[in-house]
C-alpha cells in the first residue's frame, strides 16, 4: 500500500498545492488559464514529439492499443447515452453531455504524470496515441512520427531544449488541476454528478479492458503488457479539465464543474485501487 501512496501522494499532493495557492490567492484563477495554456501548447507538445522522435515507427502506431481504446470508449459513449435517454430520460443534448464526461479522460494533466511515475519508458508514447485528435498537441504528434519514420537524430542542443520544456508539463499541469478547481460549484450536484463519476473512474477502464481482453478473439495482436496496463490507467483518469468549457455553449457548464470536482478527488481512490490491482493481479 505504501508503494500504492508513493505513486499516487505526489500527484495530488501537487493538485492540492495548486488548489491552496489558488484559494490563498498566491496566484490568480485567472493565472491557471495561462498556465494550462503553456502546458498544452508548449509542454505537451514538445513532450509528445520528444516520446515518438526516439522511438521507432512500429511502437507508435499501435493499432491494437488505439482500437481497443476506441471500442472500449465508444462503448461506455453507447451504454452512458442509452442510460441517460431512457433511464435518465434526460433531453439529447444533456445526454452527450454526460456521456461526453464519462468517456474523455484526462489523460495530458493527470494521466501522464501517473503514468510518469509508474511506467517512464511508455508514458508519453501512451500520451501520444490517445491524444490524436488534440489539436495543439497534432504538430509536436505529426513531427515526431516524422522524425521516427526518417529515422533522423536530433542535435543535442535541440533535443536538450524540447526536453526543457517537456519537463515542466508533469508538475505545472496538476498544479493547474488545483487551482482550477477553486469555486466550482457544488450545492445540489450530486445525482447529477454520481452516473459521470462511476462511468468515467469505474465503467471507462473496465470496458477498456475487456476490449484488450477481446483483441486475440478477434485476431488482433494482444498489446505489450506495459502498454495494456497504460490504455487502462488512461481510461481511469479523472474527466478532462476543459469539460465545463464544452458545456458552455449550451447552458450547461455548472454540473460539469461539479462533476470535474467530485471526479478528481474521487480517483485518488480509485487510481490508488486500480494499482494495487494491477500490483496483485498483472495485465
Amino acid at each position: 500500500m505504501f508503494d500504492i501512496l508513493a505513486i499516487t501522494g505526489p500527484i495530488y499532493l501537487v493538485i492540492l498545492v495548486g488548489f491552496v495557492s489558488t484559494r490563498s490567492s498566491w496566484f490568480a484563477k485567472t493565472d491557471m488559464r495561462v498556465f494550462g495554456k503553456f502546458v498544452v501548447k508548449l509542454a505537451l507538445p514538445s513532450l509528445v514529439f520528444s516520446a515518438l522522435a526516439q522511438r521507432q515507427f512500429r511502437e507508435i502506431f499501435n493499432v491494437s492499443y488505439l482500437l481497443a481504446y476506441l471500442a472500449g470508449s465508444l462503448a461506455v459513449v453507447a451504454l452512458g447515452y442509452k442510460w441517460c435517454r431512457r433511464v435518465a430520460t434526460l433531453t439529447p443534448t444533456t445526454s452527450t453531455i454526460y456521456v461526453m464526461g464519462m468517456a474523455c479522460a484526462n489523460s495530458g494533466f493527470v494521466g501522464y504524470p501517473i503514468l510518469l511515475l509508474m511506467i517512464a519508458p511508455i508514458a508519453g508514447v501512451s500520451l501520444a496515441l490517445v491524444s490524436l485528435a488534440t489539436n495543439p498537441l497534432i504538430i509536436g504528434l505529426f513531427a515526431g512520427v516524422a522524425i521516427s519514420l526518417l529515422e533522423w537524430k536530433l542535435p543535442s542542443w535541440l533535443a536538450r531544449t524540447v526536453t526543457m520544456f517537456a519537463m515542466t508539463s508533469g508538475a505545472l499541469s496538476l498544479f493547474v488541476i488545483g487551482g482550477s478547481l477553486v469555486g466550482l460549484p457544488m450545492r445540489g450536484m450530486a445525482r447529477q454528478v454520481i452516473p459521470i463519476s462511476v462511468g468515467k473512474l469505474v465503467l471507462h477502464p473496465t470496458a477498456v479492458l475487456l476490449a484488450i481482453l477481446a483483441l486475440p478473439w478477434l485476431g488482433l495482436p494482444a498489446i505489450d503488457p506495459s502498454l495494456r496496463t497504460a490504455a487502462v490507467l488512461m481510461a481511469a483518469m479523472p474527466i478532462m479539465t476543459i469539460y465545463p468549457i464544452l458545456a458552455q455553449p449550451y447552458s450547461q457548464e455548472n454540473f460539469p464543474s461539479a462533476a470535474v470536482l467530485i471526479t478528481t478527488i474521487s480517483s485518488f481512490f480509485t487510481l490508488s485501487a486500480l494499482l494495487w490491482i494491477l500490483q496483485h493481479l498483472p495485465l
